[in-house]
C-alpha cells in the first residue's frame, strides 16, 4: 500500500497552514498567500488548468481568484496524500467546488481526458507547484506523462470530430428516417434476442487483419461451435470463404463502407452504429439476398443519439466502441447479448509479412480497379504500411503507436468488463460469473415517435441557438443539447470558424437535419 510522503501540518508567520513533506515546507513559512498571489500571476491566461501539488492549495485558490471561470485539475502522488492534505480546511473547501477536480497522479490523465473540452476551453495549462515536483519527483513523472497521453488523447479526438463532425449528425437523422419507416412496415423488425442455444457458443469476434487468412480454417472446421460477429471489413473476407456471419458490426460514417455490403449472405444480424454511413444500411435490406436478414442500430458514444434516448421518445440499445475500434463494438455486442466466451480471429493490430489486411476485403477490389503498371496493387498495399512508423515486435510482425493503443484498448475493456484471458485469442468469464441467456435488444421506436423526437429535439436546438447567441456558454455547458453539437462544432471550427460562431453554426446545421424526419 502507498503512502503520503506528507509529514506535518505547520502555522506560517501569518497564521496559515501549510503542509511539510519529508520535513520540508511546501509554502512560504512567511505570506504563503501572496506567494499563491505570484504564482497565479505568472499563469498564462486560460480557463483550463492541470496543476501539479494540491499541497496548501494557496496557490489554487490564488487562480481561481484570477481566472474565476476557469476548471482546475490538481494532482497528488497518490489518494493518501489527497486524504492528508483534506485535514487543511482551504483544501477541504477547494474540494466541494465545482470548478476543482483532485486526482492521483495515476488517474490523471482519463481525468483530463473526460473534462477538457478544447471546444470551449482552449488551450490546456500545466502548472506543477515547483516545491512539490522538488519533494514528489514520481508523483511530478507521472503528472506529467499523463498530461502529455492526454492532450495526444484528446487531440486525436478533436481530429477525428473535425473531420467526421458534420457528416455524424445527417447520418444520424438519415438512419433515424429509415428506422421510422421500418417500424411502419414491420415493428417487429425492431426487436432482437439471443437464446440460450445462441449464447452457449463462443462469440468469434472476427476482424480483418492478415491472419485471418489462416485462422478462419479453424472457425470452418468447427462452425456450429461458433456464434460469428463480423467486423464490417472482415464480412466479405469470410463470405469469399465460404462462411456466412451470424451479426456483422458497423460503426463506420465514410460513405465508401457501402463497399462492404455489396453482396450479402442470407440470415445475418447487420448491426448499424446510429451514425453510421445510411447508405450501407440500406444496401442489407434492398439486397436481393437479404430476405432473411435483419438491419438493426445502436449507439456508441456520440452525444447526438444519446440526447434523441434521454427525450424517452427513442430506446438505442447502447454498445462501446472504446477508443473508436469495430472490434471492441463487436466485443461489447457480444457481452450484451449474454457470451461468456471470445475468441477473436484477425484482430492482429500489426502487419503481418507485409500485409496490413486479410485477402478478400473491399480493399481488393478498389485497387484493383485503379491497379495499373505504374501503380500496381502492391504499391497501393505498401502506402498503408508505411502511412506512419512501423515497430518491429515479432518476425515479419510490425505495429504502429496508434495500432498498439487500439490494442491495449480492447485488451483493458475486456478486463474491465470480467474477462480473463484463457487462451490465444480467447478471453472468458470465470465460472462463477457466467450467466443465462435469453438477451432481448428493442428499439421501441413507434409510429409516432419520428414526430415526437423531432418536435423535442427542435426545441432543445432553438433554444440552444438562442443562449449561444446570447452568449451564455456556461448555462449552456452542462446541456445535453450542447454536447450533441460539439462534434459538428469542430468541423467548422476546422473550416476557419471562431469558437462561438461555431457552436451557432453546428446547432443552427444540426436543427436543419431534423427535417430529414
Amino acid at each position: 500500500m502507498s503512502e503520503s510522503k506528507y509529514t506535518g501540518i505547520i502555522q506560517a508567520k501569518n497564521a496559515s497552514l501549510i503542509p511539510q513533506a519529508n520535513g520540508k515546507n511546501l509554502h512560504s513559512s512567511y505570506n504563503p498567500d501572496r506567494e499563491g498571489e505570484t504564482f497565479a500571476s505568472n499563469a498564462p491566461e486560460g480557463s483550463f488548468f492541470v496543476i501539479g501539488g494540491i499541497c496548501g492549495a494557496f496557490h489554487i485558490e490564488a487562480l481561481l481568484k484570477r481566472f474565476p471561470e476557469s476548471k482546475i485539475i490538481a494532482a497528488e502522488e497518490n489518494q493518501e496524500s489527497i486524504d492528508f492534505l483534506l485535514r487543511l480546511e482551504n483544501v477541504k473547501k477547494l474540494s466541494a467546488d465545482p470548478r476543482v477536480t483532485f486526482t492521483e497522479a495515476k488517474n490523471l490523465a482519463r481525468v483530463i481526458a473526460e473534462t477538457y473540452l478544447p471546444h470551449i476551453d482552449g488551450n490546456l495549462a500545466y502548472l506543477p507547484l515547483r516545491s512539490w515536483e522538488e519533494n514528489f519527483p514520481l508523483g511530478s513523472a507521472l503528472a506529467k506523462a499523463a498530461v502529455d497521453s492526454a492532450l495526444k488523447m484528446v487531440g486525436a479526438d478533436f481530429s477525428v470530430q473535425s473531420h467526421f463532425g458534420k457528416i455524424w449528425q445527417k447520418n444520424f437523422f438519415s438512419n433515424l428516417h429509415f428506422l421510422k419507416k421500418s417500424a411502419e412496415k414491420n415493428p417487429k423488425d425492431l426487436k432482437i434476442s439471443f437464446d440460450q442455444n445462441d449464447i452457449e457458443k463462443t462469440a468469434a469476434i472476427i476482424a480483418a487483419g492478415p491472419s485471418l487468412d489462416w485462422s478462419y480454417k479453424k472457425i470452418a472446421e468447427k462452425r456450429g461451435e461458433y456464434f460469428v460477429i463480423a467486423t464490417d471489413t472482415a464480412y466479405q473476407a469470410l463470405a469469399k470463404r465460404g462462411i456466412t456471419a451470424d451479426a456483422c458490426i458497423s460503426i463506420d460514417a465514410q460513405f465508401i463502407s457501402r463497399e462492404h455490403f455489396f453482396s450479402l449472405g442470407a440470415k445475418t444480424l447487420f448491426i448499424f452504429d446510429s451514425c453510421a454511413n445510411p447508405q450501407s444500411a440500406r444496401r442489407t435490406v434492398s439486397h436481393p439476398q437479404s430476405n432473411d436478414s435483419k438491419t438493426f442500430f445502436c449507439m456508441t458514444g456520440h452525444p447526438l443519439p444519446r440526447l434523441a434516448f434521454q427525450s424517452g421518445k427513442i430506446n438505442l440499445p447502447e454498445i462501446s466502441s472504446g477508443s473508436g475500434t469495430v472490434t471492441i463494438a463487436a466485443a461489447s455486442f457480444a457481452l450484451m447479448a449474454g457470451f461468456t466466451r471470445l475468441e477473436f480471429f484477425g484482430a492482429d493490430f500489426s502487419y503481418l509479412d507485409g500485409k496490413s489486411y486479410t485477402r478478400g476485403t473491399y480493399l481488393d477490389s478498389i485497387y484493383g480497379r485503379s491497379s495499373s503498371r505504374l501503380n500496381p496493387v502492391e504499391n497501393q498495399y505498401d502506402s498503408l504500411l508505411f502511412r506512419t512508423e512501423l515497430e518491429k515486435i515479432g518476425r515479419n510482425q510490425f505495429t504502429t503507436k496508434v495500432l498498439a493503443s487500439y490494442r491495449a484498448s480492447l485488451e483493458e475493456f475486456l478486463r474491465q468488463n470480467g474477462l480473463e484471458k484463457s487462451g490465444d485469442n480467447i478471453w472468458s468469464f470465470p465460472e462463477s460469473e457466467k450467466k443465462a441467456g435469453n438477451s432481448t435488444f428493442d428499439l421501441k421506436f413507434g409510429r409516432n415517435s419520428a414526430h415526437e423526437l423531432k418536435n423535442f429535439l427542435k426545441a432543445e436546438l432553438v433554444g440552444l441557438k438562442k443562449e449561444i447567441k446570447g452568449g451564455n456558454l456556461q448555462k449552456v455547458r452542462g446541456n445535453p443539447a450542447f454536447f450533441s453539437i460539439l462534434p459538428m462544432s469542430a468541423f467548422f471550427q476546422r473550416q476557419g470558424a471562431q469558437r462561438d460562431e461555431s457552436f451557432y453554426l453546428a446547432a443552427e446545421g444540426t436543427l436543419s437535419y431534423t427535417d430529414l424526419l
